[in-house]
């Protein structure tokens, strides 16, 4: 139970982050050990001279050595075991209640009063005295009253035996004795020591929990010191009354309770005699505090720091809304993760509503840890004063925004190419590329508003990048509309596209409108550089003027400022010019002075000597305002990459940095062709999380029409034939430019005629076309069919409802159609697994195993349906149409919605319609599939809330194999199969595969159960994967550890796979899959003959085959579409 969260401190909000108390119990159990083997001899001269009736002991220094003298030096270490023990024990309990009871009295901003303090302090006292301290310290003093160190001669003779002794001669409740004096001494102790030490800490060196502030180890020492010495000096009489009770045994002075033994000591050996001890244990008690604290101090602060180094932002995705209480001044209305610079000192702030009605007009959507780090230096309400009344959506920005950032922080790099046309990116899209990329040098030369030809010196129009991010996001979705119109989207067209707004077109007015026009076309980046707008060149020409460190500050913060207005999570790219250009505007900036020469142009400007380290300065300065940073050099020099990423990195370690892989450079000029195929990979490891070719779009057009028509003129159409042909052989690689007439939508617009005439449209322009006529058919006409047979439950849903949805579901293979009656439902393809093969590594101390297997999702599954029930609804309601199949908490189905609440916050609630197909107890993970479709589908209805990862870290605290679903389809997993490592298919996606299943199932725990490891396979699993890729399917390598004990306990089963086997050539590999019982067969889905007989009654059978996701979307299986059937079963 760790937390994170905001307090106050004067008139800036601090962010306090503090570790669990398990970490504190650990961290104090640690300074106990260190504590008693230093300071048992003065614990040892207090309990002696706190029982010395007579005055045999003349002070603390007289009692030492008298112990030493009479009964030797290892006297003064009696009891060590069970003061160890006690400490041990003792300070994991005080230091790990404390810190649970101070989580319980924060507040609702996350302080602690003073009075919470002492509460917490006292909490852990009182828990210790009877938990721990009160039997431990019975056994402690009965050791140390004794004199001499001959065990023949003594009555205890361990800590054990005294305990024994005790509870046997006097009784088990003897070892309570005194626990009314020992519970006020140590709630009294802990609670001035605690709430001590916090005060200490805060006085002598502003130091506060949570504020990632370590101390160092003397310094935790001076104030753990100072702060232990107020208990002892109140309570001392407690002390006593506790030592002297719990010492009585029968033959010795017997009290009756805690006030006669007070009584008697002040009576008869006068109220002096109360404070005994308080030396030794002033001695004691305050030196061993110092050293406990001085241990726990480095040991909570080291896990601290790397609390807040993973905590900075909210542990869930969530909306991030602005919630400062409206009376607070407006200096105080900080939010996000920023950092308020007043010109004294910087206090990172945050904000956080879980309440999605907070305030409705300032809702930012973003991920987890999105806006660490980030400088915000205006209010929210400054942002709420420019909003208006009125909350626009941004849908294409926002998402793209989303898409771009969990590619940076999931992928070792994303590269991208310089797009001149909408065309241009469609082809990047089904090419596979992940983001795409608009350079202002092509828009000037190519597509700007003018519709002429410029240099890259910012002279065409300012809004042409504007339309030209419209015009390509326009292209994508028409391509996903096409797709989406017959029935089988292959990709994810909508990619993040990052704009080039170039120096901003004027000051910061012009930077913040011109952003805010950015973000309205769908950009999902913008990148702003710090050349002088006027005198704007291309990076790699000369001439080139920079403005004022500030100035070009300033055009971030406005870029900034844009977006958030906008409420999107654009990402800010900050580029320098600062590596090659040698002039400046001003030498105003202090920041630029150490890098002016002092000599001047005729224009007026400054000389500056330029280069990695004035880029590196600049870098530095634009880090805290921009999600990336970006440094323009001259050559592709892989010296200078380091230098400006080391330079960056030593003061915002892990800031993302931008790499122009500029068709400028003569590549092979400057590296190797070994170099140069590594190159963006060695980027990469240095940070650089984006990399793009500027001018792809401007050379791939201009060459292949120059290639093109320099063949044309000599070879007629001959040559163009050549360049027909070459597309048709890239039609298997997903290039679909030859079918012209659907790549521009006639197929669309078609479906457009049919829908508006009611089915009666004549004048269909695709049917009849040449296109059609000399290609497939069967592409178009069926998209058209499918489209005009959903038309009629269309009008169902409502635009509001309908609208919302497409916001919130991404363009994947689910559909999303009126459940009558108005209502949305999420109808998603639920799927199951195989294991390729199934490695048993070992046997884990938690009962577990390790396990190294290949996962191949199949496309077997089963339909489950989704609907969101109404905010009134308590509970999920979930139906399915297979007898047996539990339907309350005990279904993984209901598991998954539960975590996923509990996970997120969300309180909503679902009805779910499950239509199985895949059988139970089969092995082929049903369950796990249903339960990750389910964690999907809940996702997607509530908009997203968690990324695909952290669906698939969570999806393993309900089961191992759920995991697996959120891979690509093939994954190669490990540990209880939780680690997930996407691989590629190593079979081909239509291998024929069949599945066998007896009617009777295997239970997973028994088969693990009745595992014996020294049969098992000795193959290593990284081979077999090795294998499969490259030699297919053989018996050899579907190797499955879980066969042995699955055929022991069900001997038939080995008989089915013996008689599969002996098909001959029929099937390459027989195999039994995961705990069992489905056998099965690879290289052939046709049906043996002998499962006709009459002993195979009620045998599951059914095809299948290997399929697989793309990102953002789901798995997708044959029969979506179709009515659930139930499983193919053979009966004689």
């Amino acid at each position: 139970m760790s937390s994170v969260t905001t307090t106050r401190d004067g008139d800036q909000y601090v962010k306090i982050v503090t570790v669990s108390p398990t970490v504190k119990a650990v961290a104090g159990s640690l300074g106990g050990v260190v504590e008693a083997c230093m300071l048992q001899p003065i614990d040892v001269m207090k309990t002696r001279l706190q029982l010395d009736h007579s005055g045999h002991y003349k002070g603390m220094v007289h009692c030492g050595r008298t112990i030493a003298k009479e009964e030797g030096i290892k006297s003064l270490w009696k009891g060590l075991t069970p003061f160890v023990g006690q400490l041990t024990l003792k300070y994991a309990l005080r230091m790990g209640s404390n810190a649970f009871f101070l989580e319980l009295m924060r507040d609702q901003d996350g302080k602690l009063s003073q009075g919470a303090r002492l509460g917490a302090g006292l909490g852990a006292g009182v828990s210790e005295a009877l938990l721990v301290v009160t039997p431990f310290e019975v056994v402690k003093t009965r050791m140390q009253q004794q004199k001499g160190t001959d065990k023949a001669l003594l009555k205890y003779r361990g800590p054990v035996h005294t305990a024994m002794t005790v509870a046997r001669e006097e009784g088990v409740m003897k070892l309570w004795s005194g626990a009314t004096a020992t519970t006020i001494r140590q709630g009294s102790n802990q609670m001035s020591l605690f709430w001590g030490k916090s005060v200490c800490d805060g006085l002598f060196y502003g130091k506060y929990e949570g504020d990632g502030k370590l101390l160092s180890p003397a310094q935790s020492a001076a104030s753990g010191f100072v702060a232990a010495c107020i208990g002892p000096i109140l309570n001392n009489p407690f002390d006593v009354v506790k030592t002297r009770m719990q010492a009585a045994n029968k033959g010795g002075p017997q009290y009756t309770g805690f006030m006669h033994c007070l009584k008697s000591i002040a009576s008869n050996e006068g109220m002096l005699a109360l404070w005994k001890g308080l030396v030794p244990r002033l001695a004691r008690t305050p030196p061993g505090q110092a050293i406990v604290w001085s241990v726990s101090d480095q040991i909570t602060g080291y896990f601290e720091r790397q609390r807040r180094a993973q905590c900075s932002a909210p542990p869930l995705v969530e909306n991030l809304r602005f919630t400062p209480p409206l009376n607070r001044p407006a200096r105080q209305q900080l939010w996000e993760f920023g950092f308020v610079d007043d010109g004294i000192k910087q206090s990172q702030v945050c904000f956080v509503s879980r309440n999605p009605h907070a305030m409705s007009f300032f809702d930012v959507k973003a991920a987890s840890g999105r806006f660490e780090g980030v400088t915000r230096p205006y209010t929210e309400q400054d942002v709420q004063r420019l909003r208006g009344s009125v909350k626009v959506e941004y849908t294409l920005a926002q998402r793209g925004a989303d898409q771009l950032w969990e590619l940076l922080k999931s992928e070792d790099y994303v590269h991208a190419l310089g797009a001149l046309s909408g065309n241009q990116a469609v082809q990047m899209a089904k090419a596979g590329l992940k983001a795409i990329y608009l350079s202002g040098w092509q828009v000037a030369a190519e597509t700007n508003t003018a519709g002429s030809t410029y240099p890259d010196q910012s002279l065409y129009p300012v809004n042409s990048v504007p339309e030209l991010v419209k015009r390509i996001n326009n292209a994508l979705q028409r391509a996903d509309q096409i797709e989406f119109a017959e029935g089988k989207v292959t990709r994810d067209y909508f990619l993040p596209i990052v704009a080039d707004a170039e120096a901003g077109f004027g000051g910061p007015l012009n930077a913040h409108e011109l952003t805010k026009h950015l973000v309205h076309a769908g950009a999902a980046g913008v990148h702003f550089e710090d050349q002088l707008s006027s005198e704007k060149k291309c990076g790699h020409l000369g001439g080139k003027v920079l403005v004022p460190t500030q100035s070009a500050v300033r055009n971030l913060i406005a870029a900034r400022l844009a977006a958030d207005v906008a409420g999107t999570p654009t990402v800010i790219i900050a580029r320098t010019d600062a590596h090659s250009a040698n002039l400046l505007t001003s030498d105003i900036d202090d920041s630029d002075k150490p890098f002016c020469t002092g000599k001047r142009t005729p224009e007026g400007f400054y000389y500056i000597n330029c280069g990695v380290k004035l880029a590196i300065a600049r870098g530095l300065a634009y880090a805290p305002y921009a999600d990336l940073i970006w440094c323009e050099t001259s050559t592709p020099d892989m010296e200078d990459a380091r230098e400006f990423a080391e330079g960056i990195h030593a003061q915002f370690p892990g800031k993302m940095l931008a790499y122009n892989c500029s068709p400028s450079f003569n590549w092979e000029r400057n590296l190797s062709k070994e170099q140069i195929a590594t190159f963006q990979q060695e980027l990469g490891k240095m940070g650089y999380k984006f990399q793009f070719v500027t001018l792809a779009g401007y050379h791939a057009l201009n060459y292949s029409m120059f290639d093109l028509a320099s063949g044309y003129r000599e070879r007629g159409m001959a040559a163009y034939s050549e360049l027909q042909q070459r597309e048709f052989a890239r039609e298997k690689d997903g290039y679909t430019c030859v079918k012209h007439q659907r790549e521009a939508g006639t197929g669309y617009f078609d479906a457009v005629s049919e829908i508006v005439s009611g089915g009666q449209s004549s004048t269909g322009a695709l049917k009849g076309s040449t296109e059609a006529s000399h290609r497939n058919k069967t592409d178009t006409t069926d998209g058209l069919h499918r489209v005009t047979a959903q038309r009629s439950c269309w009008h169902r849903v409502a635009p509001s409802r309908a609208a919302a949805a497409a916001r919130r579901q991404p363009r994947h293979q689910a559909v999303l159609a009126a459940a009558g009656g108005g209502t949305d439902a999420l109808h998603l393809f639920s799927p199951s697994k195989i294991n390729v093969f199934l490695r048993i590594m070992r046997r884990r101390e938690d009962g577990f195993h390790d396990l190294a297997s290949l996962f191949h999702v199949i496309d077997l599954g089963d339909d489950m349906s989704f609907e969101e029930l109404a905010g009134t609804a308590s509970a999920d309601v979930l139906t399915c149409n297979m007898d047996g199949v539990p339907t309350d908490d005990s279904n993984l189905v209901i598991k998954a919605l539960n975590l996923f609440r509990t996970k997120t916050g969300r309180s909503q609630r679902f009805k779910i319609d499950l239509a199985k197909r895949v059988p139970h107890g089969a092995g082929l993970g049903g369950g796990s599939g249903n339960a990750a479709t389910t964690l999907w589908a809940a996702n997607e209805l509530c908009g997203r809330p968690a990324s695909v990862e952290e669906l698939l870290l969570w999806s393993g605290e309900i089961g191992s194999d759920i995991s697996v679903f959120f891979s690509n389809g093939a994954a190669y997993c490990t540990g209880r199969g939780e680690v997930v490592e996407n691989v590629p298919p190593p079979l081909p996606l239509n291998t024929p595969l069949l599945l066998v299943k007896p009617p009777v199932g295997l239970s997973t725990p028994e088969i693990f159960k009745a595992l014996d490891l020294d049969r098992r396979s000795t193959a290593d699993p990284r081979q077999l994967l090795a294998r499969l890729a490259a030699e297919g399917a053989t018996q050899e390598l579907t190797v499955n550890d879980l066969e042995q004990p699955a055929f022991d306990r069900l001997p038939e089963l080995l008989q089915l796979k013996q008689q599969l086997q002996a098909e001959g050539s029929c099937y390459s590999s027989v195999f039994m899959t995961g705990s069992g019982s489905t056998i099965v067969c690879v290289g052939s889905d046709s049906i043996p003959s002998f499962l006709s007989d009459a002993r195979y009654t009620g045998m599951f059978v059914s095809p299948a085959r290997f399929i697989t996701r793309q990102r953002g979307e789901w798995f997708a299986g044959p029969s979506q579409k179709a009515a659930p059937q139930a499983p193919t079963a053979v009966v004689a």
